[in-house]
């Protein structure tokens, strides 16, 4: 509960936890304050969490990731001033949202519910079993099994910056992506599961999807899975649709795999200037085939924008890589300990 101004205290100070600032009381009345930065941290809980709550600590918890969201948003544009004035964005007010990993799950049908729209500017930390995947108690996991026509994230239309998320299992139930977003800028994730369900049929759709790709995106030390047949398998591992730019990313350290591809680039005329794909594993390994690791279809020439590079990924796939275009952008890539260049 915020102390605030008590007539009875002449000088002292005094703490508000929820702006987490502290004040300096003369005569009962607050002469200074000294405010830590201004963003927020919501806690969500889908056991012991209320949609009707605050979420401003693990006592008054919202239920859900999205419920989170929404009032780290409303914060966000108030310019972090409690009953400030609203602004139409504030990009240097910065929130959290921490979120708990529970026991409450029912077979398949677990975890938190799937978002629709992302938000913008904070990090979401998921506080259960790191790197988990699947389902039961302690995972963190945003979507079902079953019961849901979208994945863990599903906007096609949504634009979203400056997004960090870290343990969190990104779940389809259908042929949907586990993620997928128009585009994505300023972004990160790092130590993320996308997972598809045994329900999936055919082999549309993606693991991970930007459907017009985005600019300073980083993956990091993530994983597609799933308990998918192997012929069910999404078609794609990380997919970048039609993108234009795809410009000072990373991808590394993650684990994908596909049908068709492991990594695609279908656009022909992306600009990549700067980013890089480095020491992944792309492709089947033991589950199932993948027809072609690495396919990049990009062929515009350096003067556009630069293309994507890749270093140093191990691939098992029938085809290890296809790169469109005539520049040197494959190094040290291996197939079965081989080292492999662009177009085989």
């Amino acid at each position: 509960m915020a102390i605030g101004n008590i007539p009875a205290r002449k000088r002292g100070f005094g703490y508000d936890p929820v702006t987490r600032s502290l004040g300096v009381y003369t005569d009962g009345q607050l002469t200074a304050s000294f405010p830590p930065t201004p963003g927020r941290t919501y806690f969500v809980n889908n056991v012991t969490g209320s949609s009707t709550n605050d979420g401003l600590s693990w006592g008054t918890a919202v239920d859900q990731v999205s419920a989170a969201i929404t009032l780290s948003e409303a914060y966000r544009e108030l310019g972090g001033v409690e009953s400030g004035s609203a602004v139409a964005t504030n990009d240097y007010v910065r929130n959290t949202i921490m979120v708990q990993g529970t026991g409450d799950y029912i077979g398949a049908e677990g975890g938190y519910d799937a978002l629709t729209d992302l938000g913008e500017y904070y990090n979401l930390i998921g506080l259960g079993t790191p790197g988990a995947m699947g389902y039961g108690e302690g995972v963190v996991r945003l979507g079902k099994d079953t019961g849901e026509t979208t994945g863990g994230m599903e906007n096609i239309t949504g634009d979203y910056n400056g997004v960090y998320i870290s343990n969190v299992q990104f779940q389809s139930g259908d042929a949907s992506p586990a993620f997928v977003v128009r585009k994505l800028r300023r972004s990160m994730f790092e130590d993320c599961a996308f997972m598809v369900a045994p329900v999936v049929s055919g082999t549309l759709g993606a693991y991970f999807k930007l459907v017009t790709g985005g600019n300073a995106v980083t993956i990091r030390r993530c994983n597609c899975s799933g308990t998918a047949a192997i012929t069910n398998r999404p078609q794609y591992g990380i997919d970048l649709g039609t993108a234009t730019f795809f410009a000072a990313s990373r991808i590394e350290q993650s684990h994908f795999t596909g049908f068709s591809a492991a990594f695609y680039n279908g656009s022909s005329q992306l600009q990549g200037q700067g980013t890089v794909v480095r020491d992944n594993v792309f492709g089947d390994l033991g589950h199932g085939v993948t027809d072609i690791g690495i396919l990049d279809e990009c062929n515009s020439i350096l003067a556009t924008g630069g293309l994507i590079t890749y270093v140093n990924n191990y691939i098992q796939a029938t085809h290890p890589m296809q790169l469109y275009g005539t520049y040197e952008r494959a190094i040290m890539n291996y197939c079965d300990n081989t080292v492999v260049s662009a177009n085989l």
